[in-house]
Protein backbone atom coordinates (compact mmCIF):
# COMPACT_ATOMS: atom_id res chain seq x y z
CA UNK A 1 0.00 0.00 0.00
CA UNK A 2 2.93 2.33 0.62
CA UNK A 3 4.00 2.08 -3.02
CA UNK A 4 0.44 2.83 -4.17
CA UNK A 5 0.41 5.89 -1.90
CA UNK A 6 3.71 7.09 -3.34
CA UNK A 7 2.64 6.61 -6.97
CA UNK A 8 -0.79 8.21 -6.54
CA UNK A 9 0.67 11.27 -4.83
CA UNK A 10 3.48 11.53 -7.40
CA UNK A 11 1.00 11.49 -10.28
CA UNK A 12 -1.23 14.08 -8.61
CA UNK A 13 1.81 16.28 -8.02
CA UNK A 14 2.40 16.37 -11.77
CA UNK A 15 -0.88 18.23 -12.31
CA UNK A 16 -0.91 20.05 -8.96
CA UNK A 17 2.70 20.94 -8.18
CA UNK A 18 3.48 22.24 -4.69
CA UNK A 19 0.13 21.06 -3.33
CA UNK A 20 -0.01 19.71 0.22
CA UNK A 21 -1.25 16.14 -0.24
CA UNK A 22 -2.88 14.06 2.47
CA UNK A 23 -5.27 11.14 2.21
CA UNK A 24 -8.17 13.54 2.78
CA UNK A 25 -7.13 16.00 0.07
CA UNK A 26 -9.99 16.37 -2.40
CA UNK A 27 -8.60 16.74 -5.90
CA UNK A 28 -11.47 18.81 -7.24
CA UNK A 29 -12.47 20.86 -4.20
CA UNK A 30 -9.08 21.41 -2.58
CA UNK A 31 -6.80 21.43 -5.62
CA UNK A 32 -9.18 22.59 -8.35
CA UNK A 33 -8.41 19.72 -10.73
CA UNK A 34 -10.81 19.47 -13.64
CA UNK A 35 -11.97 16.35 -15.49
CA UNK A 36 -9.03 16.48 -17.91
CA UNK A 37 -6.58 16.59 -15.01
CA UNK A 38 -8.35 13.63 -13.41
CA UNK A 39 -8.13 11.64 -16.65
CA UNK A 40 -4.41 12.33 -16.82
CA UNK A 41 -3.91 11.20 -13.22
CA UNK A 42 -5.83 7.96 -13.79
CA UNK A 43 -4.09 7.21 -17.09
CA UNK A 44 -0.68 7.61 -15.49
CA UNK A 45 -1.66 5.45 -12.52
CA UNK A 46 -3.04 2.76 -14.85
CA UNK A 47 0.20 2.78 -16.83
CA UNK A 48 2.34 2.56 -13.70
CA UNK A 49 0.47 -0.47 -12.35
CA UNK A 50 -0.44 -2.01 -15.70
CA UNK A 51 -4.15 -2.01 -14.85
CA UNK A 52 -7.30 -0.72 -16.53
CA UNK A 53 -9.90 0.91 -14.31
CA UNK A 54 -13.33 1.09 -15.90
CA UNK A 55 -14.77 4.53 -16.64
CA UNK A 56 -17.82 3.57 -14.59
CA UNK A 57 -15.73 2.85 -11.50
CA UNK A 58 -13.76 6.04 -11.95
CA UNK A 59 -16.97 8.06 -12.14
CA UNK A 60 -18.25 6.39 -8.96
CA UNK A 61 -14.97 6.85 -7.11
CA UNK A 62 -14.65 9.80 -4.78
CA UNK A 63 -12.17 12.53 -5.50
CA UNK A 64 -10.15 12.29 -2.29
CA UNK A 65 -6.69 10.75 -2.47
CA UNK A 66 -7.73 7.91 -0.17
CA UNK A 67 -10.64 7.04 -2.51
CA UNK A 68 -8.27 6.75 -5.45
CA UNK A 69 -5.78 4.68 -3.46
CA UNK A 70 -8.52 2.26 -2.39
CA UNK A 71 -9.68 1.84 -5.99
CA UNK A 72 -6.13 1.23 -7.23
CA UNK A 73 -5.52 -1.22 -4.39
CA UNK A 74 -8.58 -3.19 -5.48
CA UNK A 75 -7.22 -3.56 -9.01
CA UNK A 76 -3.62 -4.26 -7.98
CA UNK A 77 -4.59 -7.04 -5.57
CA UNK A 78 -6.93 -8.57 -8.17
CA UNK A 79 -4.01 -9.13 -10.58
Amino acid sequence: MEYIDKVVKREISKVAPNAELTDDTDLTKDLGLDSLDMVEVYMNIENEFNIKVSDEEISKCGTRIKDIKELVQKYVTAK
